[in-house]
């Protein structure tokens, strides 16, 4: 029996009645004292139950305001996306908006939900040209690609020369004239093979070598994006900003896919031939029922530990690039009535805040309040507020009008019986307000709930506008939308219709964190100020990121034998994950991969980290 419980309650106040009177059984006390004993247990009860809910809201409340918002806020989904110019070059920024209709599966029902619409945006601002690749010829066998960068028309051929030099021959098309490819990019994807294998291909890209008409282009590892590191802090107001990690997260786990030129080389169109190579038709007939177009023929040679088997089903694309599932918002709010609380709506029921982008007026950005700053200037400032008045149980406003509404609804039919007319008369129009503030409680439930954010500003003296922006996000909802599912551009127009589309499954994507998962965050937060040192931080991490995903979370430092130039052994971390339900493989590299991209970028030793699987 529990001690708190109803029943303890109700047996240790009857042993102190009959202690008290001198009894020795239940069945000489008088019923009425039963009954009233039974009705105080079950008050004390009640008392009870709400002073422990109580203390857990306190609880909860100090992890909320000493744990940071970007260790707890929304994580967006993220994935791969592919979209190419109208233009002859063209650099597409994070505002740039891209929105799909995808219908996501709960958990707890197999049953498929509505349809709702996500949005994307480019991590960072990123160069995309007007062409794509038309074929790619291995030693082995040759293809052309359509639209979709999907292989079409393929033929088996026998190439010595690719095979020795381990080499593979890409073909670019591009109705520009001349394109200057410094800072394009080379996606590369080894999507036929076991994932283990394809992610042991992915560590050897840096040591790929490029040449076109017989000279080496050089080539970057990762993706080169148009800002630098300046650009980038000046974006956010803070340096702890939560876009920024997040920003900071996807270009780190997206970067092992990709090559980038780094040279001012311009492809003419007097360079292209429809095949790289005269004779290759003659030598592999198959060659000619391609029917391939005049093409630039791009050479790229590969390390022997990428063996043929591997090239036969590696995919290159161009114009690839990360997107993260966000939504920039614009607001104008009128402050009227000496109110200085700009409410932030969500455009739909199942976004969810995650951070401010900008806030002014007609005249200036505004800033948050800096630690230390002077109270002499209060105005152009603001600040976020979260939740309205913190309570002692878990009823908020819609709750609490919701309550007035029926008790005044109640207890205004008791005034009737007086008759009089002006009580009548109020009686009718208090009846109508009632009808009218249920309506518009019942057409708007989302907009009252305790997720919502608020902005407090200190407007500058004659300005009563306020124009804001910030950024929503679906969380886990925008998980799992597959590769080659297609996306609108929204407030663009120069992308070509068509062109974008997912190259990658989204993953990554999880709601604001709450109750134990909020404690556990507040824990990680408290003690290692989201700087990754010791094994005990990379376990809270792990903890907070997984949740009761994992089992088991294995830490140890190992020595890998490193062979891309000359070899050598290398210190590293590594974790082991232990799944607790079947898994799938694939998506679960995934996770691998963005687990070890967010424990290098929190790392304040620069150490090497592995993160696997374990059956």
């Amino acid at each position: 029996m529990l001690p708190f419980s109803k029943e303890a309650i109700n047996h240790r106040m009857t042993t102190n009645a009959l202690s008290f009177w001198g009894l020795k059984n239940n069945d000489e006390l008088d019923p009425v004292v039963k009954l009233m004993i039974e009705a105080l247990s079950a008050s004390l009860y009640e008392l009870s139950t709400e002073s422990q809910n109580a203390q857990v809201r306190m609880l909860d409340r100090v992890a909320q305001l000493l744990t940071p918002d970007y260790v707890v806020a929304p994580r967006p989904a993220s994935g791969l996306m592919h979209a190419i110019s109208i233009e002859p070059t063209d650099v597409l920024l994070p505002s740039h908006q891209f929105s799909c209709s995808h219908t996501p599966r709960t958990e707890t029902s197999q049953k498929p939900e509505k349809p709702i619409e996500l949005w994307f945006s480019p991590a960072r601002p990123i160069r995309i040209a007007n062409y794509s690749i038309g074929a790619i010829i291995t030693s082995n066998y040759a293809f052309a690609l359509d639209e979709r960068q999907q292989r079409i028309n393929s033929v088996t051929c026998n190439i010595p020369e690719l095979k020795i030099k381990n080499a593979v021959w890409i073909g670019i098309q591009s109705p520009v004239e001349k394109l200057p490819i410094q800072n394009l990019s080379l996606h590369f994807q080894f999507s036929r093979i076991a994932p283990q294998e394809a992610s042991q291909a992915l560590s050897f890209l840096p040591l790929v070598k490029c040449f076109y008409d017989n000279a080496e282009i050089s080539m970057n590892e990762g993706l080169c994006y148009e800002a630098s590191k300046e650009d980038i802090s000046k974006r956010y107001a803070s340096p702890t900003s939560t876009m920024r990690q997040i920003e900071e997260d996807v270009v780190l786990q997206y970067n092992r896919y990709f090559l980038s030129f780094n040279s001012d080389l311009i492809l003419t169109t007097d360079k292209r031939k429809p095949l790289p190579i005269e004779g290759f038709a003659q030598e592999n007939q198959a060659l000619s029922s391609l029917g391939l177009q005049p093409m630039h023929w791009i050479l790229l040679t590969f390390p022997h530990t990428i063996h043929s088997n591997l090239l036969d089903n590696c995919d290159i694309q161009t114009n690839v690039f990360p997107c993260i599932n966000r939504r920039l918002i614009e607001l104008q709010h009128s402050l009227k009535g000496g109110s200085k609380i700009v409410p932030l709506k969500n455009k739909e029921s199942h976004e969810q805040y995650l951070e401010i982008a900008t806030v002014g007026d007609s005249s200036q950005n505004y800033q948050p309040p800096q630690y230390g700053y002077s109270t002499d200037e209060p105005t152009g400032l603001y600040n976020i507020l979260q939740e309205g008045l913190e309570r002692f149980d878990s009823r908020d406003a819609t709750t609490h009008l919701t309550n007035l509404l029926q008790l005044l609804r109640a207890e205004s039919a008791s005034f009737a019986a007086y008759g009089y007319d002006f009580v009548a008369s109020s009686l009718k129009e208090l009846h109508q307000k009632i009808a009218m503030m249920e309506q518009k409680i019942s057409s708007s439930p989302n907009n009252a709930n305790s997720n919502n954010h608020y902005l407090l500003v200190q407007p500058i003296q004659g300005e009563e506008t306020i124009f804001a922006s910030y950024w929503a996000t679906s969380g886990s909802l925008a998980n799992g939308i597959k590769s080659s599912f297609p996306l609108k551009p929204n407030n663009n127009h120069n992308t070509q219709i068509g062109s974008t589309f997912f190259i990658q499954q989204t993953n990554g994507g999880s709601n604001r964190l709450l109750g134990d998962d909020r404690l556990a965050a507040f824990r990680y937060a408290l003690l290692s100020r989201d700087t990754i040192v010791t094994k005990q931080d990379i376990l809270s991490f792990c903890e907070k990121e997984l949740g009761e995903s994992v089992h088991k979370i294995e830490i140890s430092t190992i020595q890998v034998a490193e062979g891309r130039t000359v070899q050598h052994f290398r210190r590293v971390v590594q974790v082991l994950l232990t799944p607790r339900i079947p898994i799938n493989e694939e998506d679960w590299l995934q996770t691998c991969d963005r687990l070890q991209a967010q424990l290098k970028s929190r790392s304040g030793m620069t150490m090497n980290y592995r993160v696997q699987i374990v059956a």
